[in-house]
């Protein structure tokens, strides 16, 4: 009785199931009653979970853990919405749903567990009692059934049933037998008694389902022994295998023995000659192992290579139904269920809802209505459940435009990089192949067609599109655009295009001397994105190595014992080295790593492993480092070397006043000198340097060991000024002249000659253009715009998007809420990557709370110009403004919808400024005649251009056999219709038709 109990549950799992088997007390809502504490409780023997008022109680209900189809966490049912105020009450983290049943439309069990502790017993053991329950043998299923037909009919307490239950169940499960011949059996089995157990029980229905004849008749000659007594040994039952079935496995008779030991599940025979009885052999015939089902079909076996038009699509019609099409209920689970049950083409038939957006249902009748947005929500949670092959949603469309447009938004924001918008590649021929499509989701629907085209399937392919193609410009040429700082105009390259107008950065001859640099000066030799990198303890590639460790400790001794420095291994390549401070002399400890389940590991000693050096340290500044010599803690880390301190562009004690006086006397951009910045306490030091004549200065925050300015670390102020000298740091001017006193007494101005080259511009705050400011006074030029961002280094271009929400618990990582966009993301391989959001630059963050999404400001369509490219402002709608400039000729200004202010532009002479005018102006009446004409088409097709352009693979069109025939069909085409239109075709004379039409769906 035992093997009954645990069956094929292993014994990690058995003191959890043995708990569950005990009960426990739940919260369940119903859908017709408030909801109530319950005892929740597994029955082992039948693999049933049914919940009664207490202990020792009758079952208020019971579900077959074999019909179990979903167990899903939270609170997604109608029982929960039903009664909202409760259901408020309860953590969504300890709330499961059990979708249960063997019809179309599950049946649903709603659960909130005690404890979090109670609620992973239930996750865990009910996922393995499912699983079991579905994969055990078919003896062991039998069993399982007949016990629960017993315990369903038996008097309650007596486990025995009468001839009246026996005929009633007979009944049931269709079995016709007259009452003459069930008594005759029934007395022959209970010995002449009016009650049965269960034993009787389960041979009384093997006499009635044993049917002698199938084996005397045509397998006798595969038994042994006489009857009442026959018997199938291991030879027998191969040489059937092998004659009768056909089967690869009667070539190898271990594997014939192994099939008939897992069939019968019983240990005691194991150990001697395994053999069928006769009952046995006939259960085996009826039993899952001897299907005629090649369980090689069960996965994908055939090339997906091929065209999509190749394959039959599993369809389904009216998806949200769960009954008859006239007064049923619609339902999101029924897309859930269709998509677990592995439907890739489902129809979403949407009408003018409530709040802007459509509702789904069957129109003109009495169905009800779900939710538009409820419905891709569930489409895109399971979509990928049952197959990652391309999921088509058939769109039957009865809204308006503007829901039309909301509809294509919403596409968009719910599926967003599975939504397939574009062709995959540009074979114009034919469809693409499942295998290029997974994970896609595609739209079915009408589309419309370019205007003047005959052909719905025709793509838009006009000047708009090509919009963000440069060899699709209507005018270029060089304009001047004023810097309002300098009052002077400079030149830049402008690019029209029917939509938008472009235009670089300043056009000089200097700009093609700084391109002829190899790209490596201009990128930063950045230090290395791990946890350790900006703590003190941590002093990178040591100059010097284990000398400088011990120098050091000598140096800091007095800070005692447990001083300690990690630098990296000078003779191990990848590995650290701890040194450390123990009683007047300096210890070393060689820090290993290996590679563990592709991660790697940090270890002073292999039994205790580390995510991270960081980690490790850590848990030896709280935890003492052992060895059969001492036991001792790390404590106080040796500071930093301060490399800077002998060079000539510091200053260790020198104001702001004295830094702006030292570099008027030296008027050459490129000046600079690095000071120690007393002003506030979270500003360590400032850069004082001169650029586009004026003297500006940038923060140096020092952030644990690194000097950050913007947002670049470096490891010292001299790595910083290495850097600066081969890149800009502030538009394109570098660092070149370090100045100190002597360069200032020896090759300095006069004071007089200074004032000529004056700050009066210096302070100007970069992100306050305005002219207001170059006329303010002293408050505003000596606040806080005093100090300037620097440029951006070569950064990451990777961005994220948060899937959850997360606070940060140190002060070095990044908090965000779900959907926030992270940007400058760089990854590491130990799962914490660092990133921007907001006023936080570069925090720590854990990866897998994230997903990366493209740039969009990376796309050729929105910066054609590529690096060069300054600005853009869009052509709709613009105005231009001819009034003259008080100081320059040929000016101009350009207000558009897309640009808060004007753009004011000059050109070379009054021809050249109408011929920009002329064509700026040529753009704008097409945009606006296109506009009108595509609105047109909207309401004459009833069709918005915002879910039109969705449409890429399936383009829904009347079936016209005519025109397929004719060859006039496009390959992206799709048409539906019933099975009676189809059924004429269905014969020889049209069968070639049929197959030659490329993308057909029967409803």
């Amino acid at each position: 009785m035992a093997e009954l109990y645990t069956g094929d549950v292993d014994n990690e799992n058995l003191a959890r199931l043995r708990c569950l088997e005990r009960g426990l007390v739940v919260t369940i809502f119903f859908s017709r009653k408030k909801p109530e504490r319950r005892t929740l409780q597994v029955k082992l023997e039948t693999r049933q979970l049914s919940w009664i008022r207490a202990f020792g109680g009758k079952p208020e209900g019971q579900l077959n853990l074999r019909e179990v189809r979903e167990i899903r966490q939270g609170k997604n049912s109608k029982d929960f919405d039903k009664w909202p105020d409760e259901a408020r009450k309860h953590d969504s983290s300890l709330c499961f749903v059990i979708f249960y049943g063997s019809d179309f439309k599950l049946k649903t069990l709603s659960v909130v567990a005690s404890s979090a502790e109670e609620y992973t017993i239930w996750k865990l053991g009910l996922s393995n009692l499912e699983k079991s329950a579905k994969n055990a043998p078919y003896q062991l299923q039998l069993e399982r059934w007949l016990r629960r037909e017993f315990y369903f009919m038996e008097k309650t307490g007596s486990d025995t049933m009468n001839l009246k239950n026996l005929k009633a169940w007979m009944q049931r499960i269709n079995y016709k037998i007259s009452t003459n011949k069930l008594c005759e059996k029934f007395q022959e089995v209970s010995n002449g008694r009016d009650e049965i157990v269960y034993e009787q029980f389960a041979n009384l229905f093997h006499m009635l389902v044993h049917v002698p004849q199938i084996i005397t008749n045509y397998l006798d000659h595969f038994c042994e022994g006489r009857s009442g007594g026959k018997k199938v040994p291991p030879e027998r039952f191969q040489t059937f295998l092998r004659e009768e079935q056909k089967e690869k496995l009667a070539d190898n008779l271990d594997a014939v023995k192994e099939e008939m030991v897992s069939f019968l599940e019983d240990p005691l025979r194991h150990k001697g000659c395994v053999y069928f009885t006769e009952t046995e052999f006939q259960d085996y015939l009826f039993s899952r192992g001897n299907t005629i089902w090649e369980t090689t079909y069960e996965r994908v076996f055939q090339p997906m290579d091929r065209p999509l038009c190749d394959y039959w699509i599993a369809s389904s019609h009216n998806t949200y139904l769960t009954g008859d099409q006239f007064s049923s209920e619609s339902s999101v689970e029924a897309y859930v269920r269709c998509l677990r049950m592995g439907c890739r083409c489902i129809e979403l038939d949407c009408w003018d809802g409530p709040d802007g957006y459509p509702s789904i249902y069957h129109g003109h009748t009495l169905t009800s209505k779900i939710k538009f947005l409820d419905v891709l929500r569930a489409i895109k949670e399971h979509a990928w459940t049952a197959s990652e092959y391309p999921l088509i949603l058939s769109i039957e469309n009865h809204c308006g435009l503007g829901q039309q447009r909301n509809m294509a938004m919403a596409f968009k924001d719910t599926f967003g990089a599975d939504l397939l918008t574009e062709s995959v590649d540009g074979d114009l021929q034919q469809l693409p192949s499942p295998e290029k499509l997974r994970r896609k989701v595609i739209i079915k629907h009408k589309k419309l067609p370019k205007e003047g085209a005959q052909e719905c399937v025709n793509e838009r392919v006009d000047d708009i599109s090509r919009d963000g193609d440069v060899s699709n410009s209507i005018k270029t040429g060089v304009l001047y655009l004023e810097d309002v700082l300098e009052n002077v105009w400079h030149p830049h390259f402008f690019v029209l295009t029917p939509t938008k107008l472009y235009w670089t950065k300043e056009t000089n001859t200097s700009d093609q001397q700084e391109d002829d640099q190899d790209e490596e000066d201009m990128e930063l030799d950045r230090p290395q994105d791990e946890l350790h990198f900006g703590e003190k303890w941590f002093h990178g590639k040591l100059e010097g190595g284990r000398k400088m460790a011990n120098d050091l400790l000598q140096e800091y001794s007095y800070l005692g014992d447990g001083t300690f420095l990690v630098r990296e291994s000078d003779t191990f390549v990848g590995d650290f080295s701890l040194s450390f401070w123990r009683r007047g002399q300096v210890e070393h400890c060689r820090i290993k790593s290996k590679q563990e389940m592709g991660q790697v590991k940090y270890y002073l000693i292999e039994t205790t492993l580390f995510d991270s050096l960081y980690s490790l340290i850590t848990y030896y500044r709280n935890n003492p480092l052992r060895s059969q010599n001492f036991v001792m803690k790390l404590t106080e880390p040796v500071p930093q070397l301060k490399s800077h301190e002998d060079k000539e562009w510091y200053h260790d004690k020198l104001r702001r006043e004295e830094a702006e006086e030292m570099l008027r006397r030296i008027p050459q951009d490129g000046a600079f000198l690095i000071r120690r910045s007393g002003s506030n306490s979270a500003i360590r030091y400032a850069i004082s340097f001169r650029a586009d004549g004026k003297i500006k200065h940038c923060r140096i925050e020092l952030e644990g060991r690194l000097f950050v300015i913007g947002s670049a670390q470096f490891e010292s102020l001299v790595d910083l000024v290495k850097y600066y000298e081969k890149s800009p740091l502030y538009g394109k001017v570098k660092l070149r002249y370090p100045v100190s006193q002597n360069l200032v007494e020896t090759r300095g101005v006069d004071f007089e000659d200074a004032l000529d080259n004056g700050s009066s511009m210096a302070y100007i705050n970069p992100n306050d253009l305005s002219k207001d400011l170059m006329n303010g006074g002293d408050e505003q030029l000596y606040g806080d715009g005093i100090y300037h961002m620097p440029n951006e280094v070569v950064s990451s271009k990777i961005k994220c998007r948060a899937l959850y929400d997360y606070t940060a618990n140190r002060a070095d990582e990044l908090s965000f809420t779900r959907g926030v966009i992270i940007t400058n993301v760089t990854r590491t391989d130990n799962g914490w990557w660092r990133g921007d959001h907001g006023l936080h630059k570069q925090c720590w963050f854990p990866g897998h709370l994230v997903e990366v999404i493209d740039n969009p400001e990376d796309t050729v369509e929105s910066a054609p110009l590529g690096s060069l490219q300054k600005g853009s402002i869009e052509i709709q709608g613009c105005k231009i403004d001819r009034s003259a400039h008080r100081e320059r000729h040929n000016v101009f200004k350009i207000f558009s919808r897309s640009s808060v202010n004007p753009v004011e532009v000059s050109a070379d002479s009054e021809e050249e400024m109408s011929s920009w005018i002329e064509q700026i102006l040529a753009c704008n009446n097409n945009l606006k005649g296109d506009r009108i004409r595509d609105k047109d088409l909207e309401r004459k097709k009833c069709l918005a251009r915002d879910l039109s352009d969705l449409i890429v693979y399936a383009v829904a069109v009347p079936f016209d056999p005519d025109r397929i025939k004719e060859k006039k069909a496009h390959y992206k085409e799709m048409s539906s219709f019933s099975e009676l239109k189809i059924a004429k075709y269905c014969c020889r004379k049209e069968a070639s038709f049929m197959l030659q039409y490329p993308f057909m769906k029967s409803l």
